[in-house]
C-alpha cells in the first residue's frame, strides 16, 4: 500500500502550472522547447499516476458509495449499542455504591 503524503497531492498543481509555463515560454530554441515541454509533461503525468495509485490503494475504495453508506450505518448502530451498554453498566455500577 502506498504511503499517503501531502506531497502526493500538493505537488500536482505546481507541476501543472510548470507545464503551462514551459509551453508558453518562448526563449528556448525549438528543439530545447519540445524537450522541456515533454519533460514537464512527463513529470506531471508521473505525479498524477502516483496520486491515482495512492487513491486506488485506499482501503474500501473498491466498494460502491451505497455499500460504504450501509457499512457506516451498521458501524454507527453498533457504536450506539455499545454506548448504551456502557451507560447501563455505569448506572448499575454506580447504584451498587
Amino acid at each position: 500500500m502506498s504511503l499517503i503524503t501531502a506531497e502526493t497531492f500538493e505537488g500536482l498543481l505546481p507541476a501543472l502550472i510548470h507545464v503551462a509555463t514551459v509551453v508558453n515560454r518562448e526563449d528556448a530554441p525549438a528543439l530545447q522547447h519540445k524537450q522541456d515541454v515533454a519533460q514537464a509533461a512527463n513529470d506531471f503525468k508521473d505525479r498524477l499516476s502516483n496520486a491515482r495509485e495512492t487513491i486506488s490503494n485506499l482501503p474500501g475504495g473498491e466498494m460502491h458509495p451505497g455499500d460504504q453508506d450501509q457499512i457506516i450505518a451498521l458501524l454507527k448502530e453498533l457504536r450506539d449499542r455499545k454506548r448504551g451498554q456502557l451507560t447501563l453498566f455505569a448506572s448499575m455500577h454506580s447504584s451498587d455504591k
